[in-house]
């Protein structure tokens, strides 16, 4: 089983499309959703398209059904927020699997256990008591059963209306939290991040992927939202102020108890830009936007460790922490501090 989604609108869709789910803390259930969930209300004229191939003994068939407009399926994002289908707001991390599941199985055929190893819901009526696993877990074990009475089952409509989908996660489309910041209204963001590619890729001329010209489920896709050129945002980024990375005393020698094997640098500075208009994130032209941004740059990369090791492998997390901390609160850095604090938290000068 595989799927993929469509649109008739006859526009060319990017690979990821920005979607907010919000609340308003202390609203009731039945509240709307105070942002809309999709730049368009129709969510673009979106649909799942789905492949089945089944094996049996005999023979193999390949079935092919489509979803309703997702607009349907997320009606709620827009109206009563509270009373959306979990398939419509949860993720599984690591998106383990997904690579398997997004793909035409009649042209790259998954194995069983590829398609067992994803976390499938399906979109199930409100008051179906949270069975959206087990519903989807039922209706796989019928793509593969051998009766030909519950692979015709699974062939009717009722597959595609309930938008059976592999839960993954959607981290590759904003690690910075800008683009979305700007699609909400912001017009001063604040914006602390590890390493710098992630922020340049947002500007005129970034690289639209992490993975050159080919992306895939495993690749950063970055939608350029701002005017300004990457080749101008690196200048000024160069320019930044920077903390002393170790710190060093009255005597410009290194502070002999500041101790940083995963901190390199950590630098800050302000830009302003005019944005792009992007029609998915929903981006108008033309406005000024004051981006105040801190760079930290360290030698951590993400480990993906599970079980008993998982605590170990999160220590040089917990590290890096520390030696930020140290690094701005020792004393040949405090005016560095005070200028955060104050230009960039507070406002003032």
């Amino acid at each position: 089983l595989g799927y993929w989604v469509e649109s008739d609108m006859g526009v060319q869709q990017p690979l990821y499309i920005p979607a907010k789910i919000s609340v308003r803390w202390g609203d009731a259930v039945a509240s709307r959703s105070p942002l809309p969930f999709c730049a368009n209300v129709e969510c673009f004229h979106l649909r799942q398209h789905y492949v089945g191939l089944h094996h049996s003994r005999q023979t193999s068939q390949i079935f092919e059904t489509t979803s309703p407009q997702l607009s349907k399926v997320f009606d709620a994002a827009f109206t009563v927020v509270g009373s959306m289908s979990l398939v419509s707001a949860v993720a599984a991390s690591s998106a383990w699997q997904g690579y398997s599941v997004l793909q035409d199985p009649s042209v790259c055929p998954p194995t069983r256990s590829s398609i067992a190893g994803a976390a499938w819901m399906s979109r199930e009526p409100f008051n179906s008591k949270g069975l959206h696993f087990e519903n989807a877990r039922r209706r796989l074990d019928m793509l593969y059963s051998s009766r030909a009475a519950e692979l015709a089952a699974v062939r009717d409509s009722t597959f595609a209306d309930t938008n059976m989908q592999a839960i993954v996660d959607g981290a590759y489309s904003d690690p910075t939290g800008i683009l979305q910041a700007v699609a909400a209204g912001a017009t001063e963001i604040v914006a602390f991040m590890n390493e710098k590619d992630d922020f340049m890729n947002l500007f005129t001329g970034g690289d639209p992927t992490s993975s050159g010209n080919q992306p895939d489920i495993s690749a950063y896709a970055y939608q350029q939202i701002f005017a300004k050129r990457v080749h101008t945002i690196k200048t000024e980024i160069d320019k930044f102020k920077c903390f002393a990375v170790p710190p060093t005393d009255g005597l410009s020698m290194p502070d002999p108890n500041f101790v940083a094997p995963y901190l390199i640098s950590l630098c800050y500075g302000i830009v302003t830009t005019l944005t792009l208009e992007n029609m998915f994130a929903g981006i108008a032209a033309g406005k000024l936007i004051t981006i105040k941004a801190v760079i930290l740059e360290s030698s951590v990369r993400l480990n993906i460790v599970a079980g008993a090791e998982a605590v170990e492998a999160w220590e040089p997390y917990f590290s890096l922490a520390q030696e930020v901390a140290d690094c701005m609160f020792s004393f040949a850095n405090l005016h560095h501090t005070l200028e955060l604090l104050t230009s960039f938290v507070l406002g003032t000068e």
